[in-house]
């Protein structure tokens, strides 16, 4: 967009027109420009006549440089045009009406080649299409109309569009080349570098990217827990359980100097979608994690509140099962026999190669009655959350493996 202030507000929408503010057209030379400046200035001096003056001085600042009389003479030509074109392009944009977007686009680029904004525009309309080589050219085209102190701030810009389209790897590539272009801006680089590893599931460089970056307690900042919520990313999903506490005792420390509502709410949305990615996938202490950070923001809220009432039995179940996953007594047909019940009770998806596991370890075991039988009576002493759960399970099991069992086996259970 243009700026408002480059056109007078008392004609309405037009440009001031610099060339008549100097007394000449639009067809003269610089050093005519040069001339009638020196003319306006002496009748018009700053003692007596300042604001006149400001504006002979702007005027005469604009057109004594080509570049920037090239951009108002295409300004004062189309200005009005472009901004309304600019205005029906961001609309088709938001619309999803990408090919009269382009068109309009093309017009403006048309109309203004140094129009930096158009090019931009242009090309992450592109990169939302998956189209990354020609992204790539009219990203070019806007960098090479670029200052070279504008350009590291570009490259930013370049390396943000490109992850949060999902171009991650390309963006990591992006990252690594600009990093050793601009070595004194290696830390900022490394801000950036936190969105493009979680995308690409990197927990490992995430997590030593973030450690890196957060600031010591006494140094930390509200804005500081974005960057902490992706450190708690990284440490469960890196599993590490002494320093999973830590985290998110320095987060509630941080969640109590946050007092702006609207910033809370966006907080409690954030860690309810992650509540339910972990919930989804069956890992259910993990998604306390974020619910209990969410209700420390608004304990009284009631849907928080029945999320975490829902989840407490499935944290206990979660983890019983997985202590009866690791029992070296129990045979592997028992262990199967849980993860299943587990999975199909909480419809969560099982990992991958489960499926094939249970059916082979089903017909390898089927016959070992008396160690099934004997497994399910220490599944009922020493699991009782896992055995009370799936009760019927157990007890039909039970009975089907005990029936065939001769009267000294049966002995044997008691």
């Amino acid at each position: 967009m243009f700026k408002k202030s480059v056109f007078d507000r008392k004609k309405g929408n037009r440009l001031e027109d610099y060339y008549k503010i100097l007394g000449t057209t639009a067809k003269a030379g610089p050093e005519k420009i040069k001339e009638r400046y020196f003319e306006k200035v002496r009748a018009f001096p700053p003692e007596t006549h300042p604001e006149e003056f400001q504006q002979i001085r702007k005027a005469y600042e604009t057109l004594k440089n080509p570049d920037e009389r090239r951009k108002y003479d295409v300004l004062r030509k189309f200005g009005p045009k472009i901004e309304k074109e600019m205005n029906n392009a961001m609309i088709q944009v938001m619309t999803g009406n990408d090919k009269a977007a382009h068109r309009t686009l093309s017009s403006i680029i048309e109309m203004d080649p140094d129009n930096i904004q158009g090019y931009l525009i242009k090309a992450e309309l592109y990169l939302s299409q998956g189209k990354l080589t020609d992204f790539e050219k009219y990203f070019q085209k806007a960098t090479e109309k670029l200052s070279p102190e504008d350009c590291e701030s570009f490259s930013f810009l370049k390396i943000k569009l490109l992850a949060d389209h999902d171009f991650q790897e390309t963006a990591l590539n992006e990252l690594t080349r600009s990093k050793e272009q601009y070595p004194a801006s290696a830390a900022q680089f490394d801000q950036i570098s936190v969105h493009i590893y979680k995308g690409l599931q990197d927990y490992e460089k995430l997590w030593q990217v973030a450690t890196k970056l957060v600031p010591p307690i006494k140094e930390s900042q509200p804005d500081h827990i974005y960057l902490m919520i992706d450190w708690l990313i990284a440490g469960l999903e890196l599993e590490k359980k002494k320093d999973i506490s830590h985290i998110i005792s320095r987060m509630k420390k941080l969640l109590r100097l946050i007092e702006d509502q609207e910033e809370q709410a966006y907080l409690v949305s954030i860690f309810v979608d992650e509540y339910w990615g972990y919930h989804n996938v069956g890992r259910f202490e993990d998604a306390m994690a974020f619910i209990e950070l969410a209700l420390f923001i608004d304990k009284n809220d009631k849907e928080l509140q029945a999320l975490k009432k829902e989840l407490v039995p499935l944290v206990a179940l979660d983890a019983a099962i997985r202590r009866l996953d690791c029992d070296c007594y129990l045979i592997p047909y028992l262990k199967v026999v849980a993860l299943k019940q587990f999975y199909e009770s909480c419809d969560v998806e099982p990992e991958e190669g489960f499926s094939e596991d249970y059916y082979q370890t089903i017909a390898e075991y089927k016959d070992c009655n008396e160690e099934i039988a004997w497994g399910i009576m220490q599944i009922k002493k020493r699991y009782p959350a896992v055995y009370k759960a799936f009760q019927s399970d157990w007890e039909g099991l039970f009975a089907k493996h005990t029936a065939g069992l001769n009267r000294e086996a049966k002995r044997r259970l008691r």
